[in-house]
């Protein structure tokens, strides 16, 4: 029997950092603590999110993984890494896949392959548990990406 989540890499100062997928859950709990799945979507239909909870979300997943930095260097990272809206939402994003059991991707993928227009993400978007691209701002989404995932694993 497969499991429920795969394993995750995570990418910094050069370097992959893989959380096992029997060790996935920690990672979660450790990044809930900062932030959640439901507000992780919210941030992605309005375009913003505090950054700095996302910087010290990703820093707990990437300590778990084994990986010395601090929250600090993160979120210094962001703010100069280019675009801090787009460093946002690409943070955003690549936290809500994390977060995604393989079920929910595999919908998310399916819904991605056949153009429909319930995609939660663009269609750029890399559905591993790398750095993914962030949505079209100008759509107000109104359902929630866990929402459709729920609703095509019924059908």
């Amino acid at each position: 029997m497969a499991g429920v989540f795969t394993d995750i890499e995570l990418e910094w100062g050069g370097r992959v950092w893989t959380i096992k997928a029997h060790r996935v859950m920690g990672a979660l709990a450790r990044i809930e603590q900062h932030i959640t799945l439901a507000e992780l979507q919210d941030y992605s239909q309005r375009g913003t999110a505090p950054l700095v909870r996302l910087s010290m979300a990703y820093g707990d997943a990437l300590r778990y993984a084994g990986a010395r930095v601090s929250d600090d260097d993160i979120y210094e990272q962001a703010l100069n890494g280019g675009d801090a809206q787009d460093t946002v939402m690409q943070a955003v994003m690549m936290l809500m896949q994390m977060m995604l059991p393989a079920s929910a991707r595999a919908k998310v993928q399916e819904l991605l392959a056949s153009g429909s227009e319930d995609a939660p993400v663009s269609e750029d978007t890399d559905l591993g548990n790398s750095q993914a691209a962030a949505p079209d701002g100008s759509k107000r989404r109104s359902n929630s990406a866990a929402g459709r995932a729920k609703k095509a694993a019924r059908a």
